[in-house]
This record gives C-alpha cells, structure tokens and sequence, in this order.
C-alpha cells in the first residue's frame, strides 16, 4: 500500500461504485492510499471512521484490513467485495445497502433557485439527519465550494438541498408543515442544473428501502445503476476481544455468539414477545430474561430457545449498531476463529 503523492496521476475506475472515490479526491485533501498509481487493483481514502475504499480484489481488501489499525472503523459506498471480505474475517457492527442513482438526461427547463449561504449552515446543520461533531464544517465547506439549492417562504428557508464531499447529491430537507408541494422535486431539478453546469455528473445513493427518496429520483429521470454497500467494522483482535472476557467474567463461561441488531433482524423473524423488568412474555407464559447492558453492548446467558432469546433481544435493543454477546450459536465465522484462539 503505497500514498499517492500526485492524485492527478492516479488511474481512477470507470465503474459506477468508485464515484464517491472520485468525487472525494477531488473535493478534499484525504490522503490516497493504492497498490499501483498507474494500474491500480484499488483505492483507499480515509475520513476519520469512515472509509472510502474501491476494489474487487481480496489481496487489496486485506492489505487494506492490516493497514487500518482502527478497532472500529466504517465503510461508505464500498463494493460488495468488500463486505463479503469482512463479513467473512471481522464482525459487522451496522450495515446500510444503498441503491445508487445517476442522471443520464440532459438539463431541465427551469428557473435557477437560489443557493444556499454560508449563514445558513447551522440551520441546515441542526436539520441534518445523520449531525455530528464534523458534519457542521463539511455542510459549510460544501456551500463555499459545491452546487446547492433552497426555497424560501417570507425570508424562512424551508427547504434544500447540497452535495457532499463525494459529489453524491444529499442533505435534502423540507420542514414537516411545507411537505406535499412539490418542493422536493423543485429542488431536484435545480441541484441536477447545478451540478451539470459543475462539470459533475449527478448521483445519488438511497438507502434500500426509501420508497419515496426512490420515487422522486425516478420521477426526476435518474436511472438505478446498482448497490453499494455502507457497514461499520468491530476488529475481532481488537478492543472487541475485551467483551468476550467480560462476558466470561459476568456469565462465568465462555460467550458462543455475537451480533448486531442489524444482523438479528436480517437472519431472524420476531415473535411477538414482551420484555419488561428483565422478563419475556409469550404466548401466556412468562421467562426468565437478564442481561446486563453496558458500552452498547449487551451480555445475555439463558436457556430459552433461540427464537425466543433473538426476539427478546430485538425489542430491547435500540440501533442497529449495539451489539450482544449471548449463549446461543449463530453462524459467525469471524467470531469462531476468536472463540477457537
């Protein structure tokens, strides 16, 4: 894994998945990381948790893996390589599969909206669905550097719409009291004009499921290309190792599964179960449900049957990225090769 010195010089992919990778070298200044700057099998750029990374091939994904030395990292808009790989070796904390959309069509007849100002960062910061401690600064980087849009209703933005850092079209919002005019696909049309007239071509990912995110980009004539994969990374021989000893110290015996709530709700089909003051109820009958939580984590021995325990488990826990650590077998093979040490 070498550091790309010159960006410019660096072969970069055709496919539809390393937009984001493009779109990134050209918007920041995050170090490049490939294997070969003229005949690249992949490419890496780090953002804090956040990983860009592009490749189909393993040798790179795993050179990629023991370079990080991040515990815990994430990935956005990767390949579906790239999760297999570390759904294989590592544990997957959360996971997004994002549809990704481009625009194939040519300008819209429209009036050009007005952009947004730098002023108004905090307000759309405080909108912003995923804020965090960086998110203020990339929203303000993006109106001074990026094509954005925005409706006004007697002076109060109401809706709007930029790019992010990797070109991919985002942070659309309109306040709840003005949805169902059409804002929406105002706003499509003129980030689709803006970012044309950029030079950019315009995509968008949506997370799988989206049906009105979906609905508006067809509507506006963008075109499904594929899926890109967003998923988050608990290294087994890292800190992760810690709660398996801790499970053993709380339990008394060795932990025989992990998973994600993300995981359980993929692999699993919930009963209807209850869980109150550390009770399940089901079916008339009432068990025995204790498990401690601590750091997202959360450790459970019990004898129930596993589709009782797994539906347990769904209601208490809160996002998809806590974790548990329970007595039962779930086919982890990342897990076993700790389990097996």
């Amino acid at each position: 894994m070498i550091k790309v010195k010159d960006k410019s010089a660096l072969k970069l992919f055709d496919d539809y998945e390393a937009l984001n990778i493009k779109g990134v070298i050209k918007n920041t200044d995050y170090e490049v990381y490939t294997d070969d700057i003229e005949n690249p099998k992949g490419i890496w750029i780090k953002d804090r948790y956040f990983n860009f990374l592009y490749s189909r091939d393993n040798g790179f994904i795993e050179d990629f893996s023991s370079s990080i030395k991040d515990d815990f990292f994430g990935f956005s808009g990767t390949t579906i390589e790239a999760y297999k790989y570390f759904l294989e070796h590592e544990l997957i904390q959360w996971k997004n599969t994002c549809i990704q959309y481009h625009f194939t069509g040519g300008k819209f007849d429209v009036e050009a909206l007005e952009s947004l100002k730098v002023s108004d960062a905090d307000y759309v910061n405080d909108h912003y669905e995923y804020k965090n401690d960086d998110s203020l600064d990339k929203i303000k980087e993006a109106i001074l550097n990026r094509p954005s849009g925005c409706i006004r209703v007697n002076g109060v933005l109401v809706s709007f719409v930029m790019l992010h850092d990797d070109d991919s079209i985002g942070y659309m919002y309109t306040l709840p009291e003005y949805r169902g005019k059409g804002y929406a696909y105002k706003l499509t049309m003129d980030i689709v004009n803006k970012t044309i007239d950029s030079g950019r071509l315009p995509y968008i990912q949506i997370v799988e499921g989206n049906h009105k995110s979906e609905q508006l980009a067809l509507k506006a004539g963008f075109v499904k290309h594929g899926t890109v994969e967003w998923f988050g990374v608990v290294k087994i021989d890292g800190q992760f190792k810690e709660y398996i000893d801790k499970y053993e110290d709380l339990m008394g015996e060795k932990a025989l599964s992990v998973s994600t709530l993300c995981q359980l709700q993929e692999t699993y089909q919930v009963l209807d179960v209850t869980v109150e003051d550390h009770k399940l109820k089901y079916d008339g009958q009432t068990y025995d449900f204790e498990y401690i939580y601590d750091d997202e984590i959360y450790y459970l021995k019990s004898d129930l049957p596993e589709d009782l325990l797994v539906s347990g488990l769904m209601k208490v826990m809160k996002e998809d990225y806590e974790m548990c650590l329970v007595n039962m077998r779930v086919d982890n093979s990342a897990f076993k090769k700790v389990m097996n040490t």
